[in-house]
């Protein structure tokens, strides 16, 4: 603690002031004393401490003399007790955590508290230290140490440690609906993909996608939905490697068997009454469907119908008929028909 000063109100009498400190426990110290550190001995049961400060004028202490009594009320220190708190969303790797210490507020001025955390930074990573508060991310799954040392600058310090147990999220699972552009998988064949992926962990979500066929990186290509185009019948394999956010890597492989597609075939017959004869194309298509039929008589030109055509006996008493048949993968038939 710090004590004041005395002055001489006489200037008529120069002189140097004798000044002396009466402390507590009656022990007599210079007047000139900036600091004076107290101990146990010197506080009474009422918590004070008493302090007389006297002085006088060298040569002149009778006329002179004055002193003055301090009652001083002395406050104990003594470090709170911290405690650490855990605070963890999803204890699921990579998991947030954040740790704090509290502790009860007290009125103590010019003490001063450090707060030192330590964690094996192998296994978890720091992303911020804010004195009481520490928050941290836990890379590896297992059970993780975290430890801080409280201290203050009049030599006290706690550890405190507290332990998290985090387990590995699981594995990222890859679910892919498809279509194909027609039920025979015949050439020339569009496969239609959609993929949808749960990667496990609650935080985690679909991140990059990358397309392959037949080991080639298909360009542009890199959402969850695409769209492959097979020209010719053979084998391909399609792939697909989705990535998370959080990094998490699955793949998922279709193999593909595009078929040839076969011809339509036409049989063409004739229906005969007394003043018509009708011509029945009969084609079909064992892998598809037919999209177009045309017929081209005499000198008309092409011209595409139904499956069946009707001609008067009297306008046609004698006819040849070719008929073109087209199936829904461009493949194309003819045949000829007459009377």
């Amino acid at each position: 603690m710090k004590f004041g000063k005395a002055t001489n109100r006489n200037s008529r009498i120069i002189a140097n002031i004798i000044s002396e400190i009466v402390t507590p426990s009656g022990d007599v110290i210079d007047g000139k004393t900036t600091e004076y550190l107290l101990t146990e001995a010197d506080i009474s049961e009422e918590g004070t401490s008493t302090f007389i400060y006297r002085a006088w004028v060298e040569g002149y202490k009778e006329s002179t003399y004055s002193e003055r009594t301090e009652k001083v009320a002395i406050w104990s220190y003594e470090m709170p007790t911290p405690v650490m708190a855990i605070n963890v969303t999803e204890a699921i790797a990579p998991a947030p955590v954040t740790a704090t210490v509290s502790m009860a507020s007290i009125y103590a001025p010019g003490v001063e508290f450090n707060f030192d955390w330590v964690v094996d930074e192998d296994a978890i990573e720091i992303s911020s230290i804010r004195d009481k508060t520490a928050k941290f991310i836990v890379n590896k799954p297992g059970m993780h140490l975290i430890t801080v040392t409280v201290s203050d600058n009049r030599g006290n310090s706690v550890e405190l440690t507290e332990f998290i147990d985090v387990v590995e999220a699981d594995p990222m699972l890859v679910e892919v609906t498809k279509y194909s552009s027609n039920d025979y998988l015949r050439a020339p064949l569009v496969m239609t993909y959609r993929v949808s992926v749960d990667p496990g962990h609650p935080r985690d979500y679909s991140g990059s996608y990358e397309w392959f066929v037949d080991g080639v990186r298909v360009p542009d290509a890199e959402s969850s939905f695409n769209k492959v185009e097979f020209e010719t019948a053979g084998e391909y394999e399609v792939k697909v490697i989705a990535t998370s956010r959080m990094g998490q890597v699955e793949e998922y492989i279709d193999t593909v068997e595009v078929m040839p597609n076969q011809p339509p075939v036409c049989e063409p017959a004739l229906t005969e009454t007394s003043s018509s004869i009708t011509v029945s194309t009969n084609c079909s298509d064992s892998d598809g469907k037919i999209i177009k039929t045309l017929y081209q008589w005499g000198e008309n030109e092409e011209t595409s119908g139904s499956s069946t055509l009707r001609f008067s006996k009297v306008l046609h008493p004698t006819q040849q008929v070719n008929i073109r048949a087209v199936d829904d993968s461009g493949e194309e038939v003819t045949a000829t028909i007459g009377w």
